[in-house]
């Protein structure tokens, strides 16, 4: 009907180790030397030991069988963080003397993204008018071990790599919150000016609000739940704050491209 469906994506701050310990138990990946990807980084499946080509393993079959083993860049130290690491496809993990640890998106298992937030809505464990991000972790925190039957159900894997400076969208420059905006590029252009007329959260004080947004964006990155015309991605930043508002948004909105005639 002409509108678009606008969510918000950011990067967290977790407590990492570059090294696994008792405490920090939860691997991410980085890019697997048998990922095949096309000239334009899509991803084409695994390239197998006889050189054939073939569909790459889901999330499930990555760490219930362990099969990345030796390809571990980080580790957090509980489960659902690494998962919403994969899905937010950057982090800064804090390390133990207080140094962040910046890591980006290198590439996927090339599987389509499940929303685990809908699989939650569906069983009844979070009520659809309650869904946030906030409330998932505290749903997880007090239901450690559903994260793996709930998390497996979403096939789509991503692997990382050092991105000081970062975090970087998908034509490798900075993304700046509330300008940054990710969207499906077999149907938009990339980089290009556009303009937003929606609602987005806001903090007021001491809670969140919902208020009416207008504002010019840049086309700067894509993200693996964004398919089709009708959704679009706000960059909301880095931390808590982010977080809280990346949670949160998700509104019907215009979104409007700038052409030279």
């Amino acid at each position: 009907n002409g509108t678009v469906y606008f969510t918000g994506y950011y990067s967290p701050i977790f407590e990492g180790r570059k090294r696994p310990d008792a405490t920090f138990r939860y691997p991410l990946y980085r890019l697997p030397p048998d990922l095949i990807k096309d000239a334009e980084g899509q991803t084409l499946g695994r390239r197998t030991p006889d050189g054939r080509t073939a569909t790459y393993w889901t999330r499930q079959e990555i760490e219930e069988q362990r099969l990345l083993e030796v390809h571990e860049i980080a580790w957090l130290k509980d489960p659902f963080e690494a998962y919403v690491v994969t899905v937010q496809s950057s982090t800064k993990l804090r390390m133990a003397d207080g140094s962040l640890y910046e890591l980006g998106y290198a590439g996927n298992n090339g599987h389509d993204y499940a929303s685990v937030g809908q699989r939650l809505v569906d069983d009844g464990a979070i009520a659809r008018d309650q869904l946030s991000l906030q409330a998932m972790l505290a749903y997880f925190n007090s239901h450690p071990e559903q994260v793996e039957p709930y998390c497996w159900q979403n096939p789509r894997f991503v692997f990382f790599q050092e991105t000081p400076g970062g975090p970087f969208g998908s034509i490798n420059v900075p993304v700046t919150p509330f300008r940054s905006l990710a969207t499906d590029k077999s149907v938009f252009p990339r980089a290009c000016l556009a303009f937003i007329d929606t609602q987005l959260p806001m903090v007021s004080g001491n809670s969140v609000r919902t208020v009416p947004y207008a504002g010019f964006v840049l086309d700067q990155d894509t993200g693996g739940a964004i398919r089709a015309a009708g959704r679009s991605d706000i960059y909301m930043g880095v931390g808590a704050t982010a977080e809280a508002l990346a949670g949160r948004t998700g509104a019907e909105g215009g979104l409007y491209y700038l052409f030279v005639r």
